[in-house]
């Protein structure tokens, strides 16, 4: 895909391709090794060209790997499958009150998330920020 089919997508004008992005998990390379490399290696215009064998099927890092990791905003990520993504187990801010109280990481610290709605999640707990949206409280304001 190159640029022209890019912009064609975000202003909705009919591209030639639509931009995708395919990720596929460390548990997956762990379990299907070659045979992944295999359809990685058909489909270039997914995955881009690599080279069959070059890949470290077990190499596994951050919140990939079997255990508990604490992100830079205080979250508690935990993992029971090693290759697998981990869940958010620990919420750093689960009243209102301690909402006043975080401190944001430097700029670039940690992983990036993705989305804020996650991140909101992540740091409040599903539950208390479906109340938080509901009361529309000051709290869910300060953290957005």
């Amino acid at each position: 895909m190159d640029k022209d089919d890019r912009y064609l997508a975000m202003t909705w004008g009919g591209p030639k391709q639509i931009p995708v992005s395919v990720g596929i998990l460390p548990a997956a390379w762990i379990r299907y090794r070659e045979d992944l490399d295999a359809i990685v290696a058909r489909h270039p215009a997914l995955f881009g060209h690599v080279e069959p064998g070059q890949r470290d099927y077990d190499a596994v890092g951050g919140t990939y790997t079997r255990g508990t990791h604490v992100d830079a905003w205080g979250c508690v990520w935990s993992n029971v499958h090693h290759g697998a993504e981990s869940i958010v187990t620990g919420h750093p801010v689960p009243t209102r009150a301690d909402v006043w109280k975080l401190e944001p990481p430097a700029a670039g610290a940690g992983l990036p998330h993705g989305f804020m709605w996650l991140r909101l999640a992540d740091l409040r707990g599903f539950e208390e920020l479906m109340c938080d949206f509901g009361d529309e409280a000051p709290e869910l304001a300060r953290l957005i």
